[in-house]
């Protein structure tokens, strides 16, 4: 069984962005639209939108003043950015496919000689494990 897992809108963001400072739309110093005009135009949430210019600030592509909003420096050194495959995959709108192999119990193994109980009035005492036989 596969599931169509589609791209994170955020992604979706980040790439539109990208190729806007890369085709010229926003030239290096200026600044973007706002935050709130983002989300309008691109019709999604202000979080969506944050994490999108978190990254490209990550990457190099813009910078953020506090009050003033946030400015375009332009294509970033190389080896500051996501690696190739990320890009690749954002600028393709790639989907990835997840298939279910098996659905079981995990079993956890033991711990430690003791056990600490977890609530109750005897909460961090520590008991003997259970007898065994061999």
């Amino acid at each position: 069984m596969a599931y169509g897992i589609p791209t994170p809108k955020y992604l979706r963001v980040l790439n539109t962005l990208r190729k806007r400072i890369e085709d010229g739309d926003y030239a290096p110093g200026a600044a973007l639209p706002s935050e709130n005009q983002l989300c309008t135009e691109l019709g999604v949430s202000r979080p969506t939108v944050l994490k999108a210019l978190g990254i490209l600030k990550q990457d190099g592509w813009i910078e953020s003043q506090q009050g003033k909003g946030s400015f375009v420096r332009g294509r970033p050194a190389a080896g500051h950015t996501s690696p190739e495959y990320a890009r690749d995959a954002v600028e393709l709108n790639e989907t990835g496919d997840t298939e279910i192999l098996h659905v079981g119990p995990v079993l956890a193994r033991h711990r430690g000689r003791y056990r600490h109980h977890q609530a109750g009035p005897h909460l961090g005492r520590r008991t003997k494990p259970p007898a065994t036989r061999s």
